[in-house]
């Protein structure tokens, strides 16, 4: 059962992005830039090897945020672009870490994803 969510929160996931490939330049109606093709593939195939699914949003940065929130209030994101990752952790208590990467692992979100949860 617990297999069966987890596929279809990455099959969710795989065609969120897909959808998020197609957006065009100005999709947000402010300007936003189209996303990379690349910075789509990176995410694509880090999500198969991740310990628990995200949720997928785009923002108008040119990057990609996984989120991950837990029942008592802390917050988790990790903002993926071509260049670097920023990832920004809010405990329940109000305690907020915030750290950068210059490339995309699913070994090191999952340290991090696991500290989390």
């Amino acid at each position: 059962m617990r297999t069966e969510r987890i596929d279809l929160q990455y099959n969710a996931n795989i065609r969120r992005l897909q959808d998020i490939e197609l957006f065009d330049e100005n999709w947000n109606g402010y300007g936003a830039s189209k996303f990379d093709k690349l910075l789509i593939n990176n995410i694509a195939n880090v999500l198969p090897n991740l310990f628990c699914q995200p949720r997928i949003f785009p923002t108008s940065r040119d990057s990609i945020q996984l989120e991950y929130e837990t029942k008592n209030g802390g917050y988790l994101e990790f903002e993926v672009f071509s260049d670097r990752v920023e990832m920004f952790y809010e405990e329940n208590g109000g305690q907020t870490h915030q750290t950068v990467w210059t490339s995309l692992s699913a070994e090191t979100l999952n340290k991090e994803i696991l500290r989390f949860t």
